[in-house]
């Protein structure tokens, strides 16, 4: 979700000055190419702790935002969205990509501490140019591509001596970063004109989410059944937990993720690149330091030097990318 390339918005500077509006179908595509921010991970670490089924509860958030389009949908607070089939067709692969981002940011928190997964996350404008230049034949100016070096070290000596380190934590938010940079990649290939109508970027997020849940049910179901869902929830209510605390904090976590990026997406059509940069590397910064006072992470000096090195890298990409291309 964030610490991705962001595409020049044109936003003039100065007093008066008013920022030209975007069109319908580049909007779509910088959300698209945007990764999702984090997921108020407070409440969706404590969740996951409760539960550790890491599927189910993606699901589970992903699901919870469903009723909140529904509603302002059905009672015309919102336009609600037209599509066709065909444009239903074309943002199939897109969602997949979004659930790939997802579940992959679930599975890593699940597995390993908050921090860390957000220290190999600030890997992605990595990920996501390489993926451009193999799929799509994009190539950066060699001052992005050298703002790489720092992303990569950092992460690397960040996870050398990682005291949470573990690999299903390493490799599921690495999936993550491949999803995030894959949607981008996808909406740029097939959204290029943008698709249906009333499709701002709260109803394309509303549509992908839809989608992503429909895809993920059978899934989560077969890797977590009924029977693997009771015997996490009379595990942890066997621990002390209450039931209303498990409820309470399952549909905080899902409602918290769906508002969060509802919002991060609307923000970024409505800033300059170098705002939204800054943003987002100190949001990365402050998710860091949060986790690991809140839930007493240790963290060795090597993962505080490397991930200041990475996120340091982040930052400059975004500005690299936006003054250079």
């Amino acid at each position: 979700q964030v610490f991705a390339a962001i595409h020049p918005l044109s936003v003039p500077t100065g007093s008066g000055a008013s920022r030209p509006s975007l069109s319908h179908a580049r909007r779509q595509r910088e959300y698209l190419d945007s990764e999702a921010a984090p997921r108020q991970m407070h409440t969706h670490w404590q969740a996951l702790n409760a539960l550790p089924i890491p599927w189910t509860m993606a699901l589970l958030q992903l699901f919870v935002g469903i009723p909140y389009c529904l509603f302002l949908w059905t009672t015309g607070l919102r336009k609600a969205p037209k599509l066709s089939a065909d444009n239903v067709k074309t943002l199939i692969p897109v969602s997949l990509g979004h659930l790939g981002t997802h579940i992959g940011a679930v599975i890593s928190l699940g597995a390993g501490a908050v921090s860390f997964t957000h220290i190999i996350k600030a890997s992605e404008p990595v990920v996501s140019a390489a993926l451009s230049f193999a799929i799509l034949g994009a190539v950066s100016s060699w001052q992005t591509y050298l703002t790489l070096l720092p992303i990569v070290g950092g992460v690397a000596l960040a996870s050398l001596k990682e005291l949470s380190f573990t690999w299903v934590g390493f490799i599921a938010a690495m999936v993550s970063n491949l999803s995030s940079a894959m949607r981008g990649i996808l909406a740029k290939k097939t959204m290029g004109g943008g698709v249906g109508e009333n499709m701002s970027e709260a109803n394309l997020y509303g549509v992908l989410t839809i989608l992503a849940t429909i895809a993920l049910f059978p899934v989560a179901l077969a890797i977590e059944p009924p029977a693997a869902i009771r015997a996490a929830w009379t595990a942890a209510t066997g621990a002390g937990m209450t039931a209303g605390y498990l409820a309470k904090m399952s549909l905080l976590s899902g409602a918290f993720y769906y508002l969060y990026n509802e919002v991060a997406f609307l923000a970024l059509g409505r800033v300059n690149p170098v705002t939204h940069a800054v943003g987002n590397t100190i949001k990365r910064v402050v998710i860091i330091v949060a986790s690991v006072i809140a839930f007493k992470t240790p963290i060795s000096t090597l993962g505080v030097i490397g991930s200041s090195i990475a996120i340091a890298g982040t930052l400059l990409y975004s500005l690299a990318k936006n003054k250079f291309g």
